[in-house]
């Protein structure tokens, strides 16, 4: 997983992108790689988890700078996540909130056809 912490609008900081596939990716110095226990976290879990708006928006308020805005990763690890223990409950969440992604641009979609 990517963790975006700094651009200069400010409008793409605390995106996370899943990266599925192993080194098929670069990234910069101000990027953050989050590396996934995966024996007792779901990649897909914490993608949905840490993109949510709740979730974003506290990373939002922990960044930092006037020009260049950044999010210091020390101040990302001490926010409280409140994640289910069980890898069964993890999967129904993120497969719950995937299908929703899914559906909103589905309609999106629809709708830009009808402009």
């Amino acid at each position: 997983m990517i963790l975006n912490d700094k651009t200069a609008s400010g409008n793409i900081i605390g995106r996370v992108l899943l990266i599925d596939a192993d080194d098929t990716y670069v990234y910069n110095q101000r990027t953050e790689r989050i590396e996934v226990y995966e024996n007792e976290y779901l990649p897909e879990f914490l993608y949905q988890l840490l993109n949510a708006d709740n979730i974003r928006s506290k990373i939002i308020r922990a960044s930092q700078g006037n020009t260049q805005i950044y999010v210091n990763w020390s101040s990302i690890s001490e926010l409280v996540y409140e994640i289910p223990v069980s890898k069964e409950e993890q999967a129904k969440i993120a497969e719950y909130f995937s299908n929703l992604d899914n559906l909103i641009t589905l309609h999106q979609r629809k709708q830009e056809r009808k402009l």
